[in-house]
């Protein structure tokens, strides 16, 4: 059975459908953000139900968005959100309900209904007789040659060969400001300046969304799955253009030493001042690899992650038995203080010993579940005020490991996807089509390769150098890790 859906009625049904359907989180903030609270108007939704139960079995959605076309402006329906459960996945389902919902908005005053689809929902739309009327095309400027030479040359070569050309890009137009313009980060919310900047630009461009104040802030700065950053250029204070910008962060670690994982922290945190960071989880993401990734403002975990492991850990050794007993060796420590040798393998630890040393790991604990709330408050089932986001976090901060899934359940990531879907989200954030992916690497030498042979360093392929030594302690350490072998 195909009915319209009710926003208050359904709402708690609707949310369960979406959540067990699609890889972002959906929760009751998402969906008042998405379906109630544009400010072009509420969304529209169509739902298949159980016709003996009632129970909803899928979904589509269209929301409303004010277009410009010329210097008028008109109504116009983006579709998304479609969604069947696993057992109903058949071809007539699909149908009916993307029938239901077109012929629905094509009964009103809108001027089109438009998609950006998926490969699936493209065949939904080829049974229906729909088919692309046109192709997006990507107006660019070639700053560098180095990824179209790539396309046809070896990287070695194509480094070589795309230093000229990579200077002579720079000498076309080079990118300068102009006296009397100035390129800077907004500190505050899209103001009425954006609103002028829309009407003035609109026209120009034949077909564009209405990307007014009350439209940007929504879209971006109240959004809650991902925070976008914008920086703005202005003439003499009067805002000619803006960019939606985003850091990707490919995090694969299963953490490491306290204060590195702490330094690691803070650099994150530091680019999330100025940009939107996203991060996608590899295939293990725990302990200190979770605490890099806290700041962020969205964050994307592979199918198959492990993550979590919030805590700390430092392993120290009781020896004595096997230095006296068995090879005759006694320790004797000249010491300024009764706590100075704290930790010795040689003895037994002492009762006081022990305390003092949970009191270091307590505190180090207690830091990294505020750095986690700090990041992750607002987001999925972590509250927004501070205190009951730290008591949220603290609850699942036992130093287990999660699943995918689990996490996302948990808020700890807002989406579940791969690296595509994690550069996917960061153009998503950003406004654009596309993006040019720049992978920050250090690239070794041959000796460089010889040294690490001899160092025991792991050298990859792909020109990133992990030092083992610093990943494998050689002596006792407060660390952020998951090591189920230690």
């Amino acid at each position: 059975m195909i009915r319209p859906a009710d926003l208050d009625g359904d709402r708690a049904d609707l949310i369960a459908l979406l959540s067990r359907n699609l890889p972002r989180l959906t929760d009751d903030r998402t969906f008042d953000w998405l379906y109630r609270e544009n400010p072009h108007g509420p969304a529209r939704v169509w739902v298949a139900a159980e016709p003996r139960s009632g129970a909803l079995l899928g979904a589509a959605a269209a929301f409303p968005r004010r277009l410009r076309v010329g210097s008028h402006v008109a109504t116009g329906w983006v579709l998304g959100d479609f969604c069947v459960d696993a057992g109903y996945r058949t071809l007539g389902p699909a149908l009916a309900l993307q029938r239901a919902c077109l012929r629905a908005v094509d009964a009103g005053d809108a001027v089109c209904t438009y998609d950006f689809p998926s490969q699936a929902m493209t065949a939904v739309y080829r049974r229906l007789g729909l088919g692309s009327f046109g192709s997006m095309v990507r107006l660019v400027r070639i700053l560098r040659a180095d990824r179209i030479l790539k396309r046809t040359l070896p990287a070695a070569p194509a480094a070589v060969v795309s230093a000229p050309f990579n200077r002579l890009l720079s000498l076309h137009r080079p990118m300068r400001l102009s006296p009397g313009m100035e390129a800077m980060l907004l500190d505050a919310e899209c103001g009425e300046e954006f609103s002028d900047l829309a009407r003035r630009a609109g026209p120009t461009h034949g077909v564009c969304v209405e990307r007014d104040a009350d439209y940007l802030r929504w879209r971006y700065q109240r959004n809650p799955l991902v925070r976008a950053e914008f920086l703005a250029l202005r003439r003499h204070g009067e805002l000619l253009a803006y960019a939606v910008i985003a850091v990707l962060l490919v995090v694969d670690s299963p953490g490491g030493g306290v204060t590195a994982s702490d330094e690691l922290w803070n650099e994150v945190k530091k680019v999330g001042a100025k940009k939107k960071v996203i991060v996608h989880m590899g295939n293990l993401c725990a302990s200190g690899g979770y605490y890099v990734s806290a700041p962020a403002h969205h964050i994307v975990a592979s199918p198959t992650s492990v993550t979590g492991s919030i805590g700390v850990i430092m392993s120290l050794m009781d020896l004595s038995v096997l230095m006296q007993e068995k090879l005759g060796i006694k320790e004797n420590n000249i010491k300024s203080g009764p706590f100075k040798d704290i930790g010795s393998m040689g003895r037994p630890m002492k009762p006081e010993e022990r305390a003092i040393m949970q009191a270091v790991v307590d505190d180090m604990y207690a830091r990294f579940v505020k750095i986690v709330a700090d990041g992750r408050a607002g987001k999925g089932p972590i509250p927004s005020d501070a205190k009951a986001a730290e008591d949220a976090v603290r609850a699942i901060a036992d130093g287990r490991i999660y699943t995918a899934t689990q996490a996302l359940a948990n808020g700890l990531v807002d989406e579940i996807g791969y690296l595509e879907d994690a550069q996917k989200a960061a153009r998503r954030i950003a406004g654009v089509s596309d993006a040019e992916i720049i992978r920050y690497r250090r690239r070794l030498s041959f000796m460089d390769l010889l040294a690490g042979e001899a160092e025991g360093r792991l050298n990859v392929n792909t020109g990133v150098q992990v030092d083992a030594g610093s990943l494998l302690p050689s002596g006792p350490q407060f660390l952020y890790l998951w090591a189920p072998g230690q």
